[in-house]
């Protein structure tokens, strides 16, 4: 026991040095001035990404999964950035707890207790979620136990074998490291997740608004139930759900990744500091290598940069640089399923024709979707709420950008869920009831973020967001923390 426990460590340290390594690379001058706070949760979502990239080419070239030829790579990487030490390697803490009152230290407590409860109840119990074993979990212990990819594995349709590989191929890599598929010490990943989303979500949120209302609308993100129920699990049912424990799905994931993406992009286009964009590029590409439903911000992105460099005269290398991050992180797979000819669930049925032919549908899809963002309270508190009442009263500042990007991207990814629902060749009740629940959980962080930048904008006494610090260079606010 003492001996998996030490390569689970080491497996979650491969994580955390494979993304604090891209990271270097990509603010190689420290222009975004990081703190160690800051790179350790941005660099494990990374890392995520990196080590199942990896995993994927190493199956290509027929490299076997195991320690050696994993962790090797990288450790010989920070070995070499360690001894060039260039200026990122100084990861000094810059944390300040000035001007900290009783009501932020109750915040941080009511974070801290929620960060414990996901780590404890996620490691003293098994996966449980019918789909989250036999899509996610099964294919990690298939791939663990193969040591890489068998193209005869793809061909069973039970198996969803269009579905990206990011997050079985990450448990797979704790697999192999401990040396046995102990699903409770897989499931590890998820509330480091969990971690991740609330300290990325402050991140962000701090370069728009104050401490304070970061503070707060982070709590009220750590807090929220579908989040915790994918997170580490609740020990009973909530809500509409079967279940109260998800962990074992991709949706967590994708939401990090969607929320990164969307949030990086947002400072570039006020702060125009390239490794906003990238970090941008690279989460949303992670974003589609996680789920299917990726692609969508991907290309909603994509076409709003192509805006934003038409409207502020910007060089047409930055849509250059996005898609070949993008590709870089997203081609593999694609080019690996056409040439297995993997075909997705909606091959063929996803077009206007049939759309048109099941228009009828329509009423039943919206009532559905209204009655679980404004009705199902239990499971996503008052998010909905907050960001359509906020959005209204900031609605001039909702025009303009970076929050009209924002919401294009909400939009475009809800507008893509109900095109899904359209053209489904399942029972569209059925399918809206088991299906529907996760794919809000996509949005709810970059839609509390929004919420919690109009709260800001409404509060301010100056304009708001675009006199916000990102754009007067004030890092040095009261309440920093």
């Amino acid at each position: 026991m003492i001996t998996e426990a030490f390569f689970l460590a080491m497996a979650i340290g491969i994580f955390f040095i494979s993304g604090f390594i891209i990271l270097t690379i990509v603010d190689w001058k420290e222009t975004l001035r990081l703190s160690l706070f800051m790179k350790a949760p941005i660099s494990y979502m990374l890392g995520l990404g990196a080590v199942s990239l990896q995993m994927f080419l190493y199956s290509l070239a027929s490299i076997p999964f195991n320690v050696l030829n994993i962790a090797a790579p990288w450790l010989l990487t920070l070995a070499v950035l360690v001894y060039m030490r260039p200026p990122i390697t100084n990861i000094g803490v810059r944390v300040s707890f000035r001007d900290i009152g009783y009501f932020d230290w109750f915040l941080i407590l009511v974070i801290t207790s929620q960060v414990v409860y996901a780590f404890t109840y996620a490691v003293l119990v098994p996966i449980s979620g019918s789909d989250a074993y036999q899509t996610w979990f099964f294919k990690a212990k298939v791939f663990f136990v193969d040591k890489g990819l068998r193209t005869e594995f793809f061909s069973t349709p039970e198996v969803h074998p269009d579905y990206p590989l990011m997050v079985p191929l990450s448990a797979a890599w704790i697999y192999t490291a401990i040396g046995t598929a102990n699903e409770q010490m897989g499931r590890i990943i998820y509330p480091l997740k969990y971690l991740s989303l609330i300290s990325i979500f402050y991140f962000i949120s701090r370069k728009f608004i104050s401490a304070r209302i970061s503070l707060i609308f982070t709590t009220l993100l750590s807090i929220t139930p579908i989040v915790m129920i994918h997170s580490g699990g609740l020990p009973g049912t909530l809500g509409v759900l079967y279940s109260g424990d998800f962990v074992g799905y991709a949706d967590l994931a994708l939401s990090i990744c969607f929320l990164s993406g969307a949030g990086f992009f947002a400072l570039y286009t006020l702060d125009a500091k390239r490794p906003y964009l990238t970090l941008a590029a690279i989460f949303l590409g992670l974003a589609a290598w996680t789920k299917n439903e990726g692609l969508v911000s991907v290309l909603t992105c994509g076409i709003l940069i192509v805006v934003h460099i038409i409207t502020q005269r910007i060089s047409w290398r930055h849509l250059l640089s996005f898609i070949v991050i993008t590709s870089s992180v997203i081609a593999p797979w694609l080019i690996y399923k056409n040439l297995l000819d993997i075909l997705g669930e909606y091959e063929g049925h996803v077009g206007l024709k049939p759309a048109l032919a099941n228009i009828g549908r329509v009423p039943v899809i919206l009532d559905y979707m209204f009655s679980m963002f404004f009705r199902r309270t239990e499971l996503y508190n008052f998010t909905w709420y907050l960001y359509l009442g906020t959005s209204l009263i900031n609605w001039r500042k909702s025009l303009q950008r970076p929050l009209v990007y924002l919401h294009i991207l909400i939009i475009s990814q809800i507008s893509a869920y109900l095109l899904i629902y359209l053209v489904t060749f399942l029972d569209i009740q059925f399918h809206l009831e088991t299906s529907f629940d996760r794919l809000i959980l996509h949005i709810l962080p970059l839609s509390l973020l929004i919420a919690a930048i109009n709260v800001g904008a409404i509060l301010s006494m100056d304009d708001g967001i675009n006199n916000s610090k990102i754009m007067r260079g004030d890092n040095d606010q009261k309440g920093n923390i």
